[in-house]
């Protein structure tokens, strides 16, 4: 996959079911690489933004367990966040963001995006707790800006990895800002100093244009046909 790659209106499924351990959908290590109204299903590990600049318009992302997982600077917008019926594992977990260096700057960012349980895990969404992220590296930096937050969300949000260790993670960082929606609620977050509610001006930090396209404006050129650059009220 090359520098300045677009995808658009393509389905990209793992065949692996929910038994399988990092069944890749898609792993993207390409600066500038957008993909507009796609759908990436899987399962344990769905997408891999693994590094550079990326950008996700209109999608659909499905999964179960750290099913959004990478060290890219990615935002993913205006999109439905699936979560999906887990067999291996009684917890859902949405995203798990690599970032190992303070001197990095990559984060995720969801924006405008619709997290909810899928078809066969409805019935059954209260049975599987369903976390919003795990911090897979010392700084890993995951922003939920403006989203809609399901009814089946733990109301810690967050856990640390599997060993519990969250301690040793002390500069990671999982914001929100102004979620809606049943869970969007943030008072019972799990008290680390790096969970937080930020106001506007922390919010326009993680923005396309200041976080993805701050300099070379280089999405002005690809064809995507929308305002990517949402305003945050």
């Amino acid at each position: 996959m090359a520098e300045g790659f677009m995808a658009r209106e393509i389905g990209i499924i793992s065949n692996f079911g929910p038994d399988a351990r990092r069944a890749n959908a898609l792993y993207v290590r390409a600066d500038k690489a957008v993909f507009v109204d796609c759908r990436i299903d899987g399962y344990q590990r769905t997408l891999v933004a693994q590094a550079y600049r990326q950008f996700y318009l209109n999608c659909i992302i499905s999964g179960t367990r750290d099913f959004i997982t990478g060290d890219a600077t990615a935002i993913i917008q205006n999109s439905w966040i699936l979560v999906r019926r887990p067999n291996r594992t009684t917890r859902n977990i949405v995203t798990a963001h690599a970032r190992d260096l303070k001197s990095q700057t990559t984060a995720f960012v969801l924006q405008k995006c619709v997290l909810l349980a899928d078809k066969a895990l409805w019935e059954d969404r209260y049975k599987f707790r369903t976390y919003l992220g795990r911090p897979l590296g010392p700084y890993a930096t995951t922003v939920f800006i403006e989203n809609n937050l399901g009814d089946f969300i733990d109301p810690d949000g967050y856990l640390p990895w599997d060993n519990g260790t969250h301690m040793l993670f002390q500069g990671f960082r999982f914001l929100e800002y102004n979620n809606n929606g049943p869970s969007a609620n943030t008072t019972n977050r799990v008290k680390w100093s790096g969970v937080k509610e930020i106001d506007k001006n922390e919010a326009l930090a993680f923005t396309v244009s200041t976080l993805l396209d701050p300099r070379d404006q280089w999405m002005v050129h690809m064809d995507i046909g929308y305002p990517y650059n949402v305003t945050i009220p």
